[in-house]
C-alpha cells in the first residue's frame, strides 16, 4: 500500500452507465477551420483526425476543388457536418469568406488549423526570386494572422479555443 486511494471494483455499479456518441468524443459539438485541407499531406490528415474525434469542419483549399470536397464527403461519412470554401487562405477576403461560411453552416469555429503553404523548391536564399518569398512569406505567415484576427474575438468571449499553424515543405 502506498497510501493510493482503492480503484472501484469492476464492474462496480457507478462505473457502468450508458454513454451516447456526443459524450465519449472529445470534440463533439466543436467547429474546426482547416486551411490547406484537400492536400494529401498534414492538413488533410488533420481535418480528418478532428472529425474522427467529433467536431465538424470547414475543409478550405487553393487548389483542388475536387479533393476539397473528397475530404469533405469522408469528414459526412463520419456522421459529422463539414463544408468547403475554396480560395487563397493569404487573402483577407477569401479568409472572411471562410468564417463567414463556417458559421452560417457549422457554427462558430473554435478550432482553427492553419496549413495552407506555398509549393516551392527549397534552394539557397540568393536563388529565391522575390515574387516566390513574397508568396511562400504570404501563404505562411499572412494566414495565419488573418485567420487568428477572425477566430479570436469569438474564442475570447467563448473563453475557449485553439488555433495551430502547420509549416513545412508541402504541409
Amino acid at each position: 500500500d502506498h497510501g493510493d486511494p482503492p480503484m472501484p471494483r469492476r464492474g462496480a455499479p457507478h462505473t457502468i452507465r450508458p454513454m451516447d456518441e456526443a459524450s465519449t468524443l472529445p470534440l463533439a459539438g466543436r467547429v474546426a477551420v482547416v486551411t490547406g485541407a484537400a492536400g494529401r499531406g498534414i492538413g488533410r490528415a488533420t481535418a480528418l483526425v478532428l472529425a474522427r474525434d467529433g467536431a465538424d469542419v470547414l475543409v478550405n483549399t487553393h487548389r483542388n476543388a475536387e479533393a476539397a470536397e473528397e475530404v469533405a464527403t469522408t469528414i459526412r461519412g463520419m456522421g459529422r457536418r463539414a463544408d468547403v470554401v475554396l480560395g487563397d487562405s493569404s487573402d483577407p477576403d477569401t479568409v472572411a469568406r471562410i468564417f463567414t461560411t463556417a458559421r452560417g453552416s457549422l457554427g462558430e469555429p473554435s478550432i482553427v488549423i492553419v496549413s495552407s503553404g506555398a509549393r516551392w523548391v527549397p534552394r539557397p536564399a540568393d536563388a529565391i526570386p522575390p515574387a516566390d518569398w513574397r508568396e511562400a512569406l504570404a501563404e505562411e505567415t499572412d494566414a495565419f494572422y488573418l485567420a487568428a484576427r477572425e477566430a479570436l474575438p469569438a474564442m475570447r468571449a467563448a473563453g475557449w479555443g485553439r488555433i495551430v499553424a502547420v509549416g513545412g515543405f508541402d504541409a
